[in-house]
């Protein structure tokens, strides 16, 4: 089977923030090589559509009105419409780190790992989320540079913390994201026809739901920082202007629960994406300079 692409993520965004897409999408298109994104725009705040065309073929736009159901998309478009070898649905406030090992290069990891277990369809990655080490009202900086904390306690009270994963799906197969035969497989799909056919992690364990035993190792090779909580004021407006992606019909209003991360755990420091997203920026000063 000949693809376009090798490695594509599939996006639904309704953002708010321009400047935070527009990192996202430097960080997986530049700093670590994804070669395209297929970004489907839910009626955004921000001009979505003329940041996407300005970056040419490198970006699939589509829009979609009213409130799609996450994974009802995935089921809908991925199968039929993507163009790479290797596909990973994420969300806008899901930055993928690729270590050193891979020279900071997603296809170099993904070419690793698929010689390693060739057997592999599906490549579990884990989910470390990021907030500041510090109580902040109000957010001034980019969604890396704010965020560099971490505490496995702290996060452990929200969508189980930091053990769910995000799934590379190799399209040689075809994919259902969807709850059913006793499994949570919204992160971690199904293989079509092989339907107990279970995904891998990094180091060659297997795993068959959306959770890995143990939380993300912050010095992992491969993982996803999740940037949900920002600030205090974010985490409230989002409180009262969201539903979650994955279930419309799901209000996630919570609006104690930034504050929460910092009532006792101790919270440590990850400064991978930080170090590597500077180096990126000092190479690239029309950015700072707003160009």
């Amino acid at each position: 089977m000949e693809f376009r692409y090798f490695s594509e993520i599939f996006l639904l965004t309704k953002t708010y923030n321009l400047q935070d897409l527009k990192d996202w999408l430097r960080w997986h298109l530049e700093v670590i090589g994804f070669d395209h994104v297929v970004l489907f725009d839910n009626e955004s705040e921000e001009d979505v559509e003329s940041f996407c065309k300005n970056l040419g073929d490198k970006v699939e736009y589509h829009k979609r009105e009213g409130i799609p159901w996450q994974y009802e998309l995935y089921n809908e478009y991925i199968n039929a419409n993507i163009k790479s070898r290797w596909v990973l649905p994420i969300d806008d406030d899901e930055f993928v780190y690729v270590s050193e090992r891979y020279h900071h290069r997603v296809n170099e990891a993904l070419q690793s790992l698929e010689a390693q277990y060739p057997e592999m369809n599906k490549l579990c990655i884990g989910w470390l989320n990021l907030f500041p080490e510090k109580f902040i009202e109000q957010r001034t900086l980019g969604l890396i540079e704010n965020a560099a904390g971490y505490s496995h306690e702290a996060a452990s009270f929200w969508a189980q913390g930091d053990v769910p994963v995000k799934t590379f799906c190799k399209m040689t197969q075809n994919y259902e994201w969807a709850d059913r035969l006793g499994y949570h497989k919204t992160h971690n799909p199904f293989t079509v026809g092989k339907e107990m056919e279970p995904s891998y992690l990094c180091d060659g364990q297997q795993i068959m739901g959306s959770w890995q035993e143990t939380p993300t190792n912050p010095e992992a090779d491969l993982f996803v920082a999740h940037y949900q909580f920002k600030s205090d004021q974010e985490w409230l407006w989002k409180c009262v202007n969201r539903k979650a992606p994955s279930n419309p019909l799901a209000f996630r209003n919570h609006p104690l629960y930034y504050r929460r991360l910092y009532r006792g755990p101790q919270i440590g420091s990850c400064r991978l994406l930080q170090a590597l997203w500077t180096q990126y920026l000092e190479n690239h000063p029309e950015i700072l300079q707003g160009t």
